[in-house]
């Protein structure tokens, strides 16, 4: 019996847009990550530590992650590159917190990307092989901020 994960999971991008998908596709592995959430005053609120596991799915035309903070928050994003939109259309939710959020997302400059939602924006940058800077911004006001490193 097929399950619902083996139907889900590629091996990786869709080869008619392999560029375009790599904005994402070279994420996809497992990461740990040391969070802080900032309060309105701009000053760190609180931190943690997580995980968080990217992977091609759906034929290799999209990206899938899921990040843990343990005892706090679980999350998933599904992110597909649509070539009408020559962007991705991304959708996050957090079961936890009972949150969705919509974005579209390009990349911005060389290490790069922007993902621009409704008063929000999630910003990738710093991307090497091994690390990575992400940051979530409400109006330009820093919220949350997590630096990342590849396991292994």
């Amino acid at each position: 019996m097929t399950t619902m994960i083996e139907t889900l999971a590629a091996d990786g991008p869709f080869p008619d847009h392999a560029d375009a998908l790599q904005t994402f596709g070279r994420l996809v592995g497992e990461w740990e990550f040391d969070v802080a959430n900032y309060g309105e005053d701009g000053e760190v609120a609180e931190r943690g530590s997580g995980t968080w596991v990217w992977g091609w799915i759906l034929d290799g035309r999209a990206v899938q992650d899921v990040w843990t903070v343990p005892g706090r928050e679980h999350g998933t994003t599904v992110r597909f590159y649509d070539p009408k939109l020559d962007a991705w259309r991304v959708v996050w939710n957090g079961p936890v917190a009972g949150r969705q959020d919509v974005f579209v997302a390009r990349r911005a400059g060389e290490d790069g990307i922007v993902m621009d939602g409704d008063g929000v924006q999630w910003i990738f940058s710093e991307i090497t092989e091994h690390s990575f800077r992400w940051r979530a911004e409400i109006e330009g006001r820093l919220v949350q901020e997590m630096r990342v490193r590849r396991r292994g």
